[in-house]
């Protein structure tokens, strides 16, 4: 296939502080053949996709004032930079000062890492590199505990689905083809939308709505479809009623729900148990092989064999509110978006992030500009959500674990999906490709 390799990327970046603090719109654009953007650091070989590294120029800038907490000092490596005037003089910048001078890139003036601007005065948030498949349309993209990236495209004519594995470098490393199941309607076509992408042992599991229709093109029924497409190589069907959300436990099992029932599977395929989950529309994996469980009016926990520990539900008020986003938090804690309406009449809301223990106990609540249906956390407990420029949601915010904006960057053609890799660099999936957002 034709390989496609891109200098650098077309940037468009918010200077943004805290959610507390005014907001400064720069748009940046790293130009194709200037200079630094020539010669690429990343290629792939081989057939799916291409990858595209960009150049280590401006990023996301820094939100607020992030200050050493450890209660001494830190030590951290050298970045001055040198360089000198025509008469022969050396200047030198020194990286914390507040700055920006030479090479550097920000400098907030402070040596904090992952805050924005890191140690080496080098911006978090920067884009590391993006991933393109051949043909199709990024469904959606998660991170195995090896760090590896597992990638779902749906192909144009819907019935079928490749599952990419990419090396967090962006390499490729293997490819499956998932094909959607024979119509039993004679004469009948299945398009395959929407889905779930986990890992389980190495094996990529996907959960695809499979859309049934009858000889006229007519709607018939909608089958949720699950398929390893690995060494075990089996496949399964459910009564969809919501998507099927998928989610590879601790202990090597697979559970899923479908906004009715909950149920787990071995890694083989073999159903284990199955529970009641009204309107189950998410769920995490707990620490201890436990589970938590999101529908439209509350969260839920289960034990590893299925049974109700504790409920925590929204109060009562407008039907309209609910929650939309679950993810899951250091210490066995969960994080929960609500979506509460603020105007009826003309239909606006707020966000709402709930912060509730491994025991049910809700530790706190915080508002935020508006609702989002993905977010993901990284292993410091930060937060990677839709962020917001001038309006402009589709793009991705990174919040410290006190609710705190760090940056945020907008990418060009929507959010689809997200997560973070152990290292807190972040994979962020649109219907054109994947990509790679550093620390």
């Amino acid at each position: 296939m034709r390989r496609r390799v891109k200098a650098c990327a077309k940037l468009r970046v918010d200077i943004s502080t805290n959610m507390n603090r005014p907001t400064l719109d720069l748009t940046l654009f790293a130009l194709i053949a200037t200079a630094g953007c020539s010669d690429p650091a990343v290629s792939v070989d081989g057939d799916g996709g291409s990858t595209s590294s960009a150049d280590s120029g401006p990023g996301p800038s820094a939100g607020g004032d992030a200050q050493d907490t450890t209660g001494g000092p830190t030590t951290v490596p050298s970045n001055d930079s040198s360089g000198t005037t025509e008469s022969g003089e050396t200047l030198s910048a020194e990286c914390g000062n507040g700055v920006v001078e030479l090479d550097e890139a920000c400098d907030d003036g402070n040596r904090t890492n992952a805050d924005g601007c890191n140690t080496d005065c080098s911006v978090s948030g920067s884009v590391s590199w993006t991933w393109e498949p051949d043909e199709g349309s990024v469904a959606h993209v998660t991170v195995a505990d090896d760090d590896t990236v597992y990638v779902a495209v749906l192909e144009t004519t819907k019935t079928t689905m490749n599952l990419f594995q990419l090396s967090g470098e962006g390499e490729l490393l293997e490819q499956w083809s998932v094909i959607g199941p024979r119509s039993p309607i004679a004469g009948g076509t299945v398009a395959l939308e929407g889905g779930d992408l986990t890992v389980l042992d190495g094996q990529p599991i996907y959960a695809a709505d499979a859309v049934v229709r009858d000889e006229d093109g007519i709607y018939n029924q909608v089958i949720g479809l699950i398929v390893a497409p690995g060494p075990s190589g089996w496949e399964t069907a459910e009564n969809d009623r919501f998507s099927i959300r998928l989610v590879a436990t601790t202990t090597g099992e697979l559970v899923g729900c479908d906004g009715a029932t909950m149920f787990k599977y071995s890694a083989t395929g073999e159903e284990i148990w199955r529970v009641e989950a009204v309107g189950c529309r998410a769920v995490v994996a707990t620490p201890t092989g436990g589970l938590v469980t999101m529908g439209g009016d509350a969260v839920s926990a289960f034990d590893a064999s299925g049974a109700l520990s504790w409920t925590v539900s929204q109060p009562a008020g407008n039907a309209l509110n609910g929650f939309r986003a679950l993810t899951d938090a250091p210490d066995g804690a969960v994080l929960v978006m609500q979506q509460e309406i603020v105007d009826p009449i003309r239909l606006t809301s707020i966000g709402r992030f709930w912060h509730i223990d491994s025991s049910g106990v809700v530790l706190t609540t915080e508002d935020w500009e508006f609702p989002v249906f993905t977010m993901a956390t990284d292993p410091d407990g930060n937060i990677f959500l839709p962020g917001s420029t001038r309006g402009m949601k589709a793009g991705t915010a990174k919040l410290n674990p006190e609710f705190e904006r760090l940056w945020t960057i907008a990418i060009d053609s929507g959010l689809m999906a997200m997560d973070a890799d152990s290292t807190g660099a972040l994979f962020v999936a649109n219907p054109t490709g994947i990509v790679k957002l550093a620390p």
